[in-house]
């Protein structure tokens, strides 16, 4: 039996009280234009409070805290690397046997190949002149210095984004250090194998927040075991194999501590805030192995601001660096008996702080949205580039967001400085007086959260990515793609509307755009904002409305009335050059939460297009909430807190959930319309379950997740890891399934887009049904104007409905015998024709040419 489904992807949240107030905020203010056509959107991270929000929005995905699903990443992770190095080749990619002997199919990586995403950390091998670096989403690549193009090391596995070193050891070998789920690792092979550290305690959900790297090779890391254990400072002095803790720290908040190392005396320091006006300040003894206070509560007023320490040698004497959160920069030369101020900041240090070039103290750099510097000592400050100004020069004009800023020196001694930021990575050989992009080509680390495919071309996509903006463009062949960024800043969901032709987008906060012309528009030729009292999540859902042909999108949450503290799904509709909107009428506030997910029902009676909206539920209690209205899916007492952004069409009455799967079941199905859910996990490990997305027949479901690709075989009711011999561990944020080129299509957060190609089903995936329709036939296929349908079972007047690949119904009739059904007025491509029968229905697929 053939089906139809509607697959809905639930996330499961439970989360603090503090993130149901939390309010998103957006700035949609458009910049004058740079001399390219790019239209420049401000960045995330020029609004605190938009960080904030979408800090806790991945805190409510995941559960909080307490549901420790880091911890069940990092085994899934582990598991995923173990089982691959069993098996590993040089070879990558081909077709490959996935899912106990089921599919044939090869994994294509997408793109994109020039706009290269966030690079957190880097380090620099001078004797063959290398540069490592890794990714926010934790791939590591490497590159000659002013090599043409990046090569990709190890993306089985997600390395940490603050700590990278290299070591050359006694034999010449060169080993790299980094960390894998809070747990030290080591390399001797150019970073393929990775063999785990001992002597740090085994994290749960605990991360790594600083690691130095002195110069006899002595490693120190701050790192705890979980969110609310305390922070240790650990050493390593065989560089890198065994560390042993040297101080318990007083408090699990990574923001009362920092390290502090001193090239110029080789000396690692440790400052430790007291109050907001008090630290202490350590240095490690080398002889002893211990910590050395140096000065018991040095007078510097961090007040509620991180605690932050450099350390060099001037002029022979020993300068500590330190700002707050005033903005106030101190140098004290009394190793911290006293401060003074020096300077006014020109902009508050992001977490990189402020970086002293140690060939010449001099020289110093801030990094914040911008990179400021300064030529004398930190006396005077200057803005390097505005961060809009990256989008008329990306090769000389740094990106915004500055994520690590430090010198390293050439085999001949020359010192420069690298650059990592959210665009990727540069290099300066004069303090910083100009820069070069070195990230342009190979280093594919984009963050996406959506990708969508043009509904008349299956090899044209649009992506919506964190930093690197909307990006558009044809992907071609097999090769890594090249994609045009049309808008910066981060964009999530996509949709279609007007038959496939136009598209709407979302930028965070709710502001919501429409383009007309999507391949050749630079920016939006509309826009509507959600602004009102009690809005949705970081960035709010959309779907398509129930008319194909009308430019229609429902948005999830808020209201159009600005002092509302309702909750409304809120209509747009583009019509005379602007966008219309008007609240429907129920009101979810009365969950406690915010929607999160919609869907149409196209088998409603009323012309198949009620609406099926979902709910984010927000507890500090463990029971369900029922509505006391419509909608009639919610009906169900299930702990469902959701989020979720993805739909197709259902059988009647089938419902797919995804979502939170740490405390509960990453997948759940319904059969009664939501009154009741079972799990369908068998196969899927503790994971987040992002979209869902099933092949023609609805056999095979494809899921993104946190854990990776999986597919759910329908025959075998179970799911398979799809991972293939050259697919990255990473989040899969995204999927949705191109029919036309039989082609699960992922995004991914941190490696980019990946295709997997079907290329044969070995054994059947299909459900078995008690009454079979596989005689009914349609002819002639492909078709320019008519088609019959045949078979035995067919009944006269059976109803039909015209179907796009978006799951929209375009046309809907009666079957009636010898009479075909006239397609002429459909643009060509693929379709789908679903015919219902007293006890089932059947989809057919056809080309229209």
């Amino acid at each position: 039996m053939s089906v139809r489904i509607l697959i809905l992807n639930i996330i499961l949240i439970f989360t603090l009280n503090a993130c149901k107030n939390s309010q998103p905020s957006s700035s949609t203010e458009t910049l004058p234009p740079a001399p390219t056509e790019t239209v420049i959107m401000h960045e995330e991270g020029g609004n605190p409070e938009l960080k904030q929000i979408k800090k806790r929005w991945f805190i409510m995905m995941h559960g909080g805290d307490e549901a420790l699903w880091k911890q069940s990443e990092f085994q899934n992770r582990l598991n995923n690397y173990n089982a691959w190095l069993k098996v590993r080749t040089t070879q990558r990619g081909g077709d490959e046997i996935f899912a106990n002997n089921t599919i044939k199919g090869k994994w294509l990586e997408r793109g994109s190949s020039n706009n290269a995403g966030n690079v957190m950390i880097a380090d620099f091998d001078p004797d063959e002149e290398v540069i490592y670096a890794i990714g926010a989403g934790g791939p590591l690549f490497k590159a000659e210095l002013f090599a043409d193009e990046w090569v990709m090391v190890n993306d089985k596995v997600q390395f940490s984004t603050q700590f990278l070193n290299i070591i050359k050891l006694d034999n010449g070998t060169k080993r790299l250090v980094s960390a894998i789920g809070g747990t030290p690792y080591f390399s001797d092979d150019g970073g393929i194998v990775w063999k785990p550290s001992t002597g740090v305690i085994p994290p749960t959900d605990g991360t790594i927040h600083r690691s130095k790297l002195t110069k006899d090779n002595h490693i120190f890391i701050l790192a705890k075991k979980s969110y609310w254990e305390p922070y240790h400072l650990y050493a390593s002095f065989d560089n890198g194999e065994t560390y042993q803790s040297i101080k318990t720290l007083v408090s699990h908040e990574s923001g009362k501590f920092d390290l502090g190392y001193n090239p110029h005396s080789n000396t690692l320091y440790l400052i430790e805030k007291v109050d907001d006006n008090k630290a202490n300040i350590y240095s490690y003894i080398p002889k002893s192995k211990k910590l050395e206070i140096v000065q018991s509560n040095s007078p510097i007023a961090f007040k509620n601001g991180r605690a932050n320490l450099q350390a060099m040698t001037v002029r022979d004497s020993i300068f500590f660096y330190s700002y707050n959160n005033d903005k106030k920069f101190y140098i004290s030369k009394d190793l911290g008996a006293t401060w003074k101020e020096h300077a006014f900041l020109p902009d508050a240090p992001w977490d990189m702080g402020i970086y002293v070039c140690p060939s010449n103290p001099k020289f110093m750099f801030l990094g914040a949205v911008d990179a400021f510097r300064s030529t004398n000592g930190g006396t005077q400050w200057s803005r390097i580039n505005h961060w809009w100004q990256y989008y008329g020069d990306i090769y000389t004009q740094l990106h915004a967001d500055m994520m690590r800023i430090q010198e390293f020196y050439k085999s001949d001694g020359t010192p420069f400085i690298l650059n990592c930021n959210h665009g990727g990575i540069y290099y300066s050989e004069d303090y910083g007086a100009t820069h070069i992009n070195i990230g342009l080509r190979g280093l594919n680390v984009s963050q996406y959260y959506d990708v969508r495919t043009d509904p008349h071309d299956p090899y044209f996509i649009y992506a919506g990515s964190q930093d690197q903006g909307q990006q558009r463009g044809g992907i071609y062949g097999d090769e890594i793609s090249e994609l045009e960024q049309n808008v910066s800043g981060d964009y999530g969901h996509i949709v279609f509307t007007g038959n496939g032709e136009h598209l709407w987008s979302v930028y965070p906060g709710g502001s919501i755009g429409f383009y007309s012309k999507p391949k050749f528009e630079q920016s939006p030729i509309a826009g509507y904002e959600i602004d009102s009292k009690n809005e949705t999540v970081w960035i709010p859902p959309i779907i398509p409305g129930p008319n194909p042909s009308e430019d229609v999108v429902l948005a999830a949450g808020g209201s159009v009335n600005k002092n509302s503290f309702g909750s409304h799904i809120i209509r747009l509709q583009y019509q005379g050059d602007t966008i219309q909107a008007e609240d429907l009428p129920f009101d979810f506030s009365i969950s406690g939460g915010q929607i999160s997910t919609m869907a149409i029902d196209r088998f409603d009676s009323n012309n198949g297009m009620s609406l099926l909206p979902m709910v984010i539920f927000i507890y500090l209690r463990t029971e369900a909430v029922s509505l006391p209205g419509p909608p009639p899916m919610f009906q169900a007492h299930i702990i469902f807190t959701v989020l979720a952004f993805y739909h197709l069409l259902l059988k009647k009455n089938v419902i797919y959930l995804s979502g939170n799967g740490y405390s509960l079941s990453p997948v759940y199905r319904s059969d009664d319309g939501g009154k009741t859910f079972k799990s369908i996990s068998t196969g899927m490990p503790p994971t987040m379950a992002f979209k869902l997305a099933a092949n023609e027949d609805e056999s095979l479901i494809f899921a993104a997740t946190e854990a990776g690709p999986y597919v759910y075989v329908k025959a075998q009711k179970r799911w398979y890891r799809l991972t293939g011999s050259n697919t990255p561990d990473q989040t899969y944020w995204s999927v949705e399934y191109v029919p036309e080129i039989k082609t699960a299509r992922f995004s991914t957060y941190g490696r980019g887009v990946w295709d997997f190609v079907i290329t044969e089903v070995l054994t059947s995936t299909k459900e078995q049904s008690m009454t079979s329709t596989d005689d009914i036939k349609i002819a002639p296929n492909p078709v320019s104007h008519q088609f019959k349908v045949t078979g035995t079972l067919i009944q006269p007047n059976a109803p039909y409905s015209i179907i796009n690949s978006a799951g929209q119904t375009l046309a809907s009739g009666r079957l009636h015998r010898d009479q075909p059904i006239d397609v002429q007025q459909l643009k060509s491509g693929t379709y789908f024709i679903r015919i219902e029968f007293k006890n089932t229905q059947k989809t057919l697929k056809f080309v229209k040419l």
